[in-house]
């Protein structure tokens, strides 16, 4: 007999309630609206709760589009990438979410890939993912790259490029050079498969309008 609901909505609270408990003892003003939201969810406000669980299990399904990406072989395109990503999550957490309502098995046929099909559902149109998936890159970005690297300064302005922008020019120049320095493109193989994964999320979740440098006075 259950004990909980086993819904793809239950499942969904239940991913980002982990993600909630995890970080709300880390709560930063610095982190706007997202952190406000993760820190003042309490279970007992059901409506602040529902949301804080959304934007958790969107985190986690951010890490994991990473992941899935990584895995893929580095001539893979982008297709179908999200609905992966949506299928992993659902399988990382399943044993879990089932033990949590009470069950040793499957409670319908197929319902690892309704699980997947609902989260991909949920999600796929959502306006607060891709801008959560670009902070993801951006913050991917900074950590293989100098500020030199994607910063340029004027007399007046600081201009910060996307991180796919940052991504794209990148590859460009290696490919440009490899035949120039055919040791020093194979020595880059460990990021260019980083980079490679991480502009595959990007192809997959951003649209290239939103490719917009930032431009601070």
């Amino acid at each position: 007999m259950q004990t909980k609901n086993y819904s793809a909505e239950a499942f969904i609270e239940f991913v980002g309630s982990i993600y909630v408990r995890a970080h709300q003892w880390a709560y930063d003003e610095g982190h706007g609206l997202f952190g406000r939201v993760i820190h003042q969810a309490a279970i007992a406000d059901k409506h602040r709760w529902k949301t804080a669980c959304e934007y958790g299990c969107m985190a986690l399904l951010c890490d994991e589009l990473i992941d899935v990406s990584e895995r893929r072989r580095i001539n893979r395109t982008d297709k179908g990438l999200f609905a992966d990503a949506c299928a992993s999550l659902a399988d990382r957490y399943l044993e879990q979410f089932l033990h949590s309502v009470g069950m040793a098995a499957y409670p319908m046929h197929d319902y690892p890939k309704y699980l997947a099909s609902s989260v991909e559902h949920e999600f796929k149109d959502h306006g607060l993912l891709p801008r959560m998936v670009a902070k993801v890159l951006a913050r991917e970005r900074n950590n293989l790259f100098s500020v030199e690297d994607y910063t340029n300064h004027d007399n007046l302005f600081r201009t910060t490029a996307h991180p796919m922008r940052t991504f794209v020019e990148w590859l460009d120049r290696l490919e440009h050079g490899k035949a120039v320095d055919p040791t020093g493109y194979k020595q880059q193989y460990t990021l260019r498969r980083r980079v490679v994964a991480l502009h595959r999320v990007g192809l997959a979740m951003l649209s290239p309008e939103t490719w917009r440098n930032g431009v601070e006075a």
